[in-house]
């Protein structure tokens, strides 16, 4: 399965002082995603925090994510381009779910915010904007996004804005045992979640989807 292969290519290449962190962390998420897998009854769809799982993890390394990569498209929230990384990380997590789960945007699926003013003529008329990673870790009600109190498989993870060096803040996917997934400065990338509260300086939110 290509999810399983991803993560052992991942824990093959990892690398610094963090890398025994991360192997374990990778280790963890594959036996959970394999029980998740197993709890599915016959005749059933996997549920959507699994497939939202799954297409994260294969999203690791993928350029598109980074600052010079224009991220897939949608066809509903506004794209972003090269050279614009803001929203990226946003972006990644509604279409794990949007797209990758399956789920859609807006309504009963993953939520959306209101109509986007960047971009095309096409993006101010037809597309929306994604919600940001402030929105997403506050305490806001959020519909078929409620809070939760720690990160599973499919999990979003959202770190407020922190100072000048995080004024945005940030936002990951769970792959469950203690390791996320996001678009990062290199594209789509898997690290631990204790490594990126390390860098973000600020402790997160989580929420689940539920239909």
């Amino acid at each position: 399965m290509q999810v399983f292969e991803k993560l052992q290519s991942t824990y093959d290449a990892a690398t610094g002082d963090n890398a025994p962190e991360l192997r374990s962390a990778l280790t963890k998420s594959a036996t959970a995603i394999a029980d998740a897998i197993d709890a599915v009854p016959s005749g059933q769809n996997d549920p959507a925090s699994l497939r939202a799982t799954e297409w994260g993890i294969l999203q690791e390394g993928n350029k598109s994510w980074g600052p010079w990569g224009t991220m897939p498209d949608n066809g509903v929230t506004a794209r972003i381009g090269p050279g614009i990384n803001n929203y990226k990380c946003s972006s990644f997590v509604a279409s794990a779910y949007g797209t990758g789960a399956g789920v859609g945007y807006g309504g009963a699926g993953f939520p959306i915010g209101s109509r986007s003013t960047i971009g095309s003529l096409e993006s101010f008329s037809l597309r929306y904007n994604v919600l940001s990673a402030k929105t997403l870790s506050s305490n806001a009600y959020l519909a078929h996004l409620p809070l939760s109190g720690s990160a599973q498989l499919g999990t979003v993870v959202s770190f407020p804005p922190s100072g000048i060096r995080h004024p945005d803040g940030h936002t990951t996917l769970s792959i469950g045992g203690g390791a996320v997934v996001y678009a990062g400065p290199d594209g789509g990338k898997i690290q631990t979640l204790q490594y990126v509260q390390q860098q973000e300086g600020t402790s997160p939110n989580y929420r689940d989807y539920k239909p």
